[in-house]
């Protein structure tokens, strides 16, 4: 494993994952429409303005956009990783939530 990818391992909230998506941005020198553009290369949607947001607001992306993201900043190869920071992120941000419980799982315990 390597030191990108350790990094990655590193990160256990949404705070600590919107700072790299945006230091991965800035890492990227490519503007909004840049990213959009190069997920439409390769098929995948990538709105610019809710990659904005997304930034601007410290929300957890939805998996299918952080992945289009990913790549179109150039570290498609560390997709997995930043899906399961994602996956940490979400797990913290859930009160109540063990990190073995599933979110359909918190679902039905809530809701019983």
């Amino acid at each position: 494993m390597d030191e990108r990818a350790l990094a990655l391992q590193e990160l256990r909230t949404a705070a600590d994952l919107n700072t790299e998506l945006r230091e991965l941005k800035a890492r990227s020198r490519l503007t909004y429409r840049q990213l959009e553009e190069r997920a439409a290369e390769k098929g995948e949607l990538l709105p610019r303005s809710t990659l904005a947001d997304v930034l601007r607001n410290g929300s957890l992306p939805r998996p299918e956009l952080l992945a289009a993201f990913v790549r179109a900043c150039g570290e498609g190869e560390y997709v997995d990783d930043w899906l399961a920071a994602r996956t940490r992120a979400a797990e913290a941000s859930s009160p109540g939530r063990g990190p073995g419980v599933s979110a359909c799982e918190w679902g039905e315990r809530k809701h019983s």
